[in-house]
């Protein structure tokens, strides 16, 4: 989250092919998953945002129903927005860098198994992402967004064939205030509210080989509208945006335990001024 720039599709919460579909492992199971992220944007924002997160789960099982009642992740943000300078004079250069939100991120689900290798699965996941990131209200860009977050989410899948899975995931996210925010060029502090944010993702993949395996996505994001609220009433940061996005993958299991996602993402329609950003991105998880 940026203070006094916001970027709602920042920090949006995504899903990726064959996410639930962990729910089919072995009770016990430990994943580790490391991700890494280059964004960039340069229309109505221009922006370079190089993101890693860190992430832990532990998976049980009780037959077809399972249970991740650990999952926390934290990320760790490195953000350049580049403002155009007085007259269009020259660039402004805002940098900032950090620790962001730690999440936790429970979820439960029911699997139907078809055959050996097709199954139908159903799932809840409740999010909670606390404020616990870099936050100062006197600097220009935060990676820490001094609220709590509340994202409720909810899927279905259906592997068949053999090899294809597709899959659907619909989530509603609620905030809390941030009541330590500074209005861009005052020193006064005001209380900043975003409404609901609402989205949908609809996942295809296929096998290529026991190996290898290629997914295509399609996100909707319409973010809540934000606003600044004080003395003198209040005052909209930004209206409701909509975004959509597509992104392709790559998955990739050079050995058994570890799996490596090769993605790419980019927006493709961008309303009520909301950016079209892109970016490259590699996720690494090892199993046991």
């Amino acid at each position: 989250m940026v203070t006094g720039l916001f970027f709602p599709s920042l920090g949006r919460a995504e899903t990726d092919p064959r996410d639930y579909a962990l729910g089919l492992a072995p009770n016990h199971t430990n994943v580790f998953i490391m991700y890494a992220r280059h964004q960039t944007s340069a229309d109505s924002q221009n922006y370079v945002r190089n993101t890693a997160i860190f992430r832990y789960l532990h998976l049980l099982k009780f037959g077809n129903l399972a249970i991740v009642p650990l999952d926390v992740l934290v990320p760790v943000v490195d953000a350049q927005v580049y403002l155009p300078g007085q007259g269009g004079q020259g660039t402004t250069t805002l940098h900032g860098s950090g620790m962001g939100d730690l999440s936790y991120l429970p979820t439960i689900g029911y699997a139907i198994k078809w055959s050996e290798k097709d199954f139908t699965y159903f799932v809840f996941s409740s999010y909670l992402r606390a404020p616990t990131g870099n936050y100062d209200p006197r600097r220009p860009v935060n990676v820490g967004t001094n609220r709590w977050t509340f994202d409720e989410q909810a899927g279905i899948g259906h592997r068949f064939l053999g090899m294809f899975l597709v899959e659907a995931v619909g989530a509603a996210i609620f905030y809390t205030k941030n009541d330590d925010y500074i209005l861009p060029g005052t020193s006064r502090r005001v209380s900043l509210q975003q409404r609901p944010t609402f989205n949908g993702t609809v996942h295809a993949s296929m096998d290529i080989s026991k190996e290898i395996w290629l997914g295509a996505s399609y996100h909707y994001f319409r973010n809540g509208r934000v606003a600044a609220s004080g003395p003198e009433g209040e005052l909209t940061a930004t209206d409701r945006q909509s975004i959509q996005s597509i992104r392709a993958t790559v998955g990739l299991r050079p050995v058994e335990p570890l799996q490596v996602l090769l993605q790419y993402q980019t927006d493709i329609v961008a309303t009520r001024g909301a950016t079209i950003s892109r970016f490259v991105g590699l996720r690494l998880s090892y199993r046991f």
